[in-house]
């Protein structure tokens, strides 16, 4: 057996690219945000002006961040029920410290990222080396970060100083929200993560977990990377959701777990690991957001976006289910 240090070999980081370049169910969603944005578009009556743009980018941040995190877990063939808690004890910890001086609130978002990784290694400590399956090891601390969460801050409050807000979800340019621009660092840190030996291997142990140790893949410490990666990105998203929001809410999680998962699938990355694309996350989360903005428009209540997000969720999985079968089902040779 090869050394656990070794590098991927040949073979297995071809087979990784390609299941990688066979995502062509992302172009599928950007296509969905595209004729969605033009509905949206139609029911305003109007070009969308700055104010709408602005409104837009900054609802779907939050939601990108998580989903984002959530992709890399779902590639890795795992899941992750602790979404929401870990953006809630984010918010909720940002909402009670935050002092509206700017170094000493610096170095509390620092260590809520921190928080957010520190989370993630817990996870996947829990799932790679005690042996604990992932949806009842994240289910638990899902658990315990909520009611750390209800402990600190019982009822909505809290304060998010303005500056944060502007930071984040503002404008110092005109016609260019500030969202807009972390928007484009997530999309280009996806691109250059996309060409690290850490992504191949997320693919690999998602695709074949005995093929990726055959091939020198510590899947064990691979699966903790995986978890802390994931706690990174639900920590910036709390804190995105914080500057949005003003305040703290010791519920403000509680529906990511559906909106993560279906934004991630709706994207077009599929349950099951070893396929998919980090920008689903994106797409699928502005699919979304977009989505909402359409129904409030046409009068419906905002009550009807559960059962809509959840009836997608269901028929996505559905559809990429027969397809994959589909797919899979081999071919009859005629002789």
């Amino acid at each position: 057996m090869k050394s656990i240090s070794s590098p991927i070999s040949k073979q297995e980081k071809n087979y990784t690219q390609q299941n990688i370049k066979k995502s062509t169910s992302l172009w599928i969603s950007l296509a969905l945000v595209i004729i969605i944005l033009l509905i949206y578009q139609v029911r305003a009556g109007t070009a969308l002006n700055e104010f709408q743009i602005q409104t837009l980018i900054n609802g779907g941040l939050a939601l990108s961040l998580a989903s984002v995190g959530l992709s890399i877990i779902i590639i890795s063939g795992e899941f992750d029920a602790s979404v929401g808690s870990i953006i809630t004890v984010i918010n909720v910890i940002a909402a009670t410290t935050m002092t509206d001086q700017v170094p000493k609130d610096i170095a509390i978002c620092a260590g809520l990222i921190i928080l957010g990784i520190t989370i993630g290694v817990i996870n996947g400590f829990l799932i790679a080396y005690a042996g604990i399956q992932s949806i009842i090891a994240t289910l638990a601390t899902n658990f315990v970060w909520f009611g750390v969460s209800l402990m600190l801050l019982p009822k909505p409050g809290g304060f998010i100083p303005h500056w944060f807000n502007i930071l984040l979800q503002g404008t110092y340019i005109r016609y260019i929200p500030n969202s807009l621009i972390w928007l484009l660092f997530l999309v280009i840190a996806i691109t250059f993560f996309r060409k690290t030996k850490f992504y191949r291997s997320i693919y690999a142990i998602g695709s074949d977990p005995d093929a990726a140790l055959r091939n020198g893949i510590d899947i064990k410490l691979t699966r903790v990377k995986v978890y802390a990666t994931a706690g990174f990105l639900y920590a910036l998203s709390g804190l995105f959701l914080s500057a949005q929001t003003t305040s703290g809410d010791p519920n403000i999680g509680v529906a990511f777990m559906l909106l993560g998962f279906s934004a991630v699938v709706v994207g077009g990355t599929p349950f099951g690991g070893g396929r998919g694309s980090l920008y689903s996350g994106i797409t699928g989360a502005y699919i979304l957001r977009l989505l909402d903005s359409v129904l409030i428009s046409i009068g419906i209540t905002s009550y009807f976006n559960d059962i809509v997000q959840g009836s997608i969720l269901l028929i996505t999985v559905a559809l990429g289910s027969m397809l994959y079968k589909l797919r899979s089902k081999p071919t009859k040779v005629n002789r």
